[in-house]
């Protein structure tokens, strides 16, 4: 005869509250990436040191950059940092602090071996709780941070829109760029520190301070003409770098100064905006194979024209040695 089988009825422990989830909330966030570059060629060429110098670097950001910046530090990873901040200047503001403090961690390191950032900065509602942010917002931080090349930051739309007035900074605006696993394109821009415009002493500001800096805006062309924009253009390229090869200039970046390309900003904006001193524009206008560019370079803080003339060529072989436009310019 069997024995008979003993039921045994378990009941569930009801549970405590070191298994509760921390409660949820949605709220509008600047949210921040830091992305290592390179960070696993870095890590197998010398672990330890990078883990040693990240290490650092982070403990620096948590300790002094994000309680100035009003900023929470939402996770850690071995080659990246996931921020929030509730306004967008304290966030943009944060980034580059980021990237004004890492080269003293290269300190004594050859290039091969320089830890560089790139940082993304969206702003977007997000869901939250004390262990993580949620949301379409962060994984789109993520993917323009991939737009960003070493030592930059670059920031979205929303981002740009919601600036406000104290942050020491210029915009270079990317476009439209694709991103992974997004089908429609996202407006990008990249953010730069300008450099201060504080009276100061000559004898201790920095040599590239006393320089005069100039401002090339891209030559524009009438609407709708796709030549004649893509000469002026690359008649800009040609005339920066004749220009940034000389010592004793600073020269703005094309990328810079083609915000101003076709908007009717005035000098004193375009110097505020870009720190020139002087600046040079113009227009060009291709009829057939022959194109007319009118130019002039005038003093940003006066308003004088130093400089203008009519120039004329062929088309076809603008950069020919024989025409040397650019050079002229």
């Amino acid at each position: 005869m069997q024995p008979k089988a003993t039921v045994v009825t378990i009941e569930p422990e009801p549970p405590s509250a070191s298994t509760e989830w921390p409660e949820l909330r949605q709220q509008r966030r600047a949210i921040v990436v830091v992305d290592v570059v390179e960070s696993v060629r870095l890590m197998q060429a010398n672990e330890a040191d990078v883990i040693d110098r990240w290490r650092r670097f982070v403990n620096e950001v948590r300790t002094q950059v994000l309680p100035e910046h009003g900023g929470r530090l939402v996770k850690s990873l071995g080659d990246g940092l996931l921020l929030e901040f509730e306004g967008v200047t304290e966030a943009v503001a944060c980034a580059l602090e980021f990237q004004r403090r890492i080269p003293s961690f290269n300190v004594g390191y050859e290039v091969g071996s320089a830890m560089s950032l790139r940082v993304g900065v969206h702003y977007a509602d997000v869901v939250a709780d004390d262990l993580d942010i949620y949301g379409a917002g962060v994984n789109l931080s993520a993917r323009i941070t991939a737009l960003a090349q070493p030592g930059e930051v670059v920031v979205t739309a929303q981002v740009r829109d919601a600036l406000v007035d104290g942050l020491d900074a210029q915009l270079d605006d990317l476009g439209d760029c694709y991103v992974k696993h997004l089908s429609e394109p996202v407006r990008a821009y990249r953010v730069a520190a300008t450099r201060s415009h504080e009276i100061n002493d000559g004898a201790s500001r920095p040599l590239a301070e006393l320089r005069p800096t100039i401002a090339v805006i891209p030559f524009r062309a009438q609407a709708g003409d796709v030549h004649a924009q893509s000469l002026g253009d690359a008649l800009a390229d040609e005339v920066i770098a004749g220009l940034s090869a000389a010592q004793d200039l600073n020269v703005i970046s094309r990328l810079s100064a083609v915000v101003f390309r076709d908007r009717t900003s005035g000098l004193t904006e375009i110097a505020t905006s870009l720190g020139a001193d002087y600046v040079s524009s113009g227009n060009v206008r291709v009829e057939g194979q022959r194109f007319k560019l009118f130019v002039e370079f005038a003093d940003a803080k006066s308003g004088s024209v130093l400089w203008a003339d009519a120039l004329y060529g062929d088309a076809r072989g603008v950069f020919d040695a024989e025409q040397e436009v650019a050079t002229l310019i």
